[in-house]
C-alpha cells in the first residue's frame, strides 16, 4: 500500500510459448459486465520480434501473438498464431480492470473506444510498453521475451501488469486477461 491507499503494486506474469501458459499474482477471479471488444482491424502496430516468436501489440494496447521460425527442431511450427487473430486482426485478447472504491465496483475493458491508452505503446527494442489511467489507477502493461526453461531460448513472450493508485483515498484493483 501506499500513502494513497491500497492497490496491486506486485506484477503479473503470464508467459505465452513453448508449450504452456503460467499466469503468477492473479487477483481474484471478477466477472465483467462489459461486452466482448470485437478485434480492430488493420490498425497501426508496434511489435517485438525475434527468431522464435513476435508479440504485436495495436494502438489499442491490445496484443497478438504467433512465432517466427518457432523450435529450431520442428519444421511446421514457423508462423503458427499462439492466439486468436493475426498481424492485421488485433483485439480479440483484452484485459479488463476491476475498480472498487467502498461499495461501488466498476469493469472497464481497457483499450475499448471508452477506455483508450493513456500512454500509446512504444517498443524500446526488448519490450512494448502500454499505459491507462481508469479511475484513478495506472495499469501498465508490458509484453517482454522471456527465458523458457525447458527450451533454453526466448521463445516465450510475457505479459506484465503493475496497477499504481493515484487517488487520494484508497482503492481495491484487480485486472482479468482474456487470451483468445
Amino acid at each position: 500500500a501506499n500513502s494513497c491507499g491500497r492497490y496491486y503494486a506486485g506484477t503479473v506474469l503470464f508467459v505465452v510459448g513453448g508449450s504452456s501458459l503460467t499466469a503468477v499474482a492473479l487477483p481474484k477471479d471478477i466477472k465483467s459486465d462489459q461486452p466482448h471488444p470485437p478485434g480492430t482491424a488493420a490498425e497501426a502496430t508496434v511489435s517485438i520480434t525475434n527468431a522464435y516468436i513476435e508479440s504485436i501489440v495495436g494502438v489499442a494496447g491490445r496484443f497478438f501473438i504467433h512465432t517466427t521460425g518457432g523450435d529450431p527442431n520442428t519444421a511446421k511450427d514457423n508462423d503458427k498464431n499462439l492466439l486468436f487473430g493475426s498481424p492485421t486482426l488485433i483485439g480479440t485478447s483484452y484485459t479488463t480492470l476491476r475498480v472498487t472504491n467502498g461499495s461501488d465496483t466498476t469493469d472497464y475493458a481497457l483499450g475499448d473506444e471508452a477506455n483508450p491508452p493513456s500512454s500509446a505503446p512504444v517498443s524500446d527494442g526488448d519490450t512494448v510498453t502500454t499505459a491507462w489511467t481508469v479511475d484513478g489507477i495506472t495499469v501498465e502493461q508490458k509484453l517482454s521475451f522471456a527465458l523458457n526453461a525447458s527450451t533454453q531460448r526466448q521463445d516465450v513472450t510475457n505479459i506484465e501488469y503493475k496497477l499504481t493508485n493515484n487517488n487520494a483515498s484508497a482503492r481495491d484493483a484487480g485486472i482479468r486477461v482474456l487470451l483468445d
